[in-house]
């Protein structure tokens, strides 16, 4: 099982410092590949993709917006070997008001792109569980051939066990995202893995245990440089 890291993560610091000194930072502290964003940061797909090589590292992934997933340009995903898109959000409007024919789209893209190998997922937050609703069920129930990205600091935001919650989901897992959530449940700044209250060990062997590809590290706040936290983030999930 290989572990990536979701560029989003990285936005303000790839401003700085430039994509390839953060890929090479990627590299360094042990991480095999990234989850990448739509933003492409004025690089081609040609020179993101030499950049990765670069370092040796894969992009297996994309968050994208809806509009974008139903352009079918498939430009970046063949140049960069994407085997993953992935909605990263749906607002609280659209899934109260328009879930079924948001599903409906949804399930419509993922089936398309099946065909190219591509798998089509979603990626929750804990607004989905506002008022003991759970439209992430009502999604995947609505859009069978939709996959998952957990997100599992935001299951733990919502008052979820991750584990005990993607049971029902291990067939449809894409990878898990992991991000540390503080025992006091404040969200920022993340804790170290493993001192916080998101499950990553279990997590962790789940993912292991149902061999999926990747596990993907993420993070918002942090109070050490970014470098110190991914290695031993990276030394964690090894451990």
């Amino acid at each position: 099982m290989k572990i990536s890291v979701q560029l989003y993560s990285l936005r303000e610091e790839i401003q700085k410092e430039g994509l390839d000194a953060i890929l090479s930072g990627i590299r360094a502290a042990g991480a095999d590949g990234v989850e990448a964003v739509e933003d492409a940061y004025g690089w081609t797909p040609a020179a993101y993709r030499a950049a990765l090589d670069k370092h040796g590292l894969t992009a297996f992934g994309c968050h994208i917006g809806m509009a974008s997933l139903a352009d079918h340009t498939l430009t970046w995903s063949g140049t960069l070997g994407f085997r993953q898109l992935v909605v990263p959000w749906l607002s609280s409007e659209t899934l109260k008001n328009d879930l079924q024919k948001t599903a409906a789209a949804l399930n419509a893209e993922a089936e398309f792109y099946a065909q190219h190998g591509i798998a089509v997922g979603y990626h929750n937050h804990a607004h989905e569980f506002e008022g003991g609703a759970d439209t992430i069920a009502d999604l995947l129930r609505a859009a069978p051939a939709l996959q998952f990205e957990p997100d599992i600091f935001w299951l733990a935001a919502a008052g979820k066990s991750a584990t005990a919650y993607l049971k029902p989901y291990e067939k449809r897992l894409l990878t898990i995202h992991l991000k540390e959530l503080n025992k006091d449940g404040i969200q920022a700044p993340n804790p170290p893995f493993g001192e916080g209250v998101s499950e990553i060990r279990p997590c962790v062997q789940l993912a292991e245990k149902l061999k999926l590809p990747h596990v993907v590290i993420e993070f918002e706040g942090i109070a050490v440089p970014w470098r110190e936290y991914l290695k031993k983030a990276v030394a964690y999930i090894h451990g």
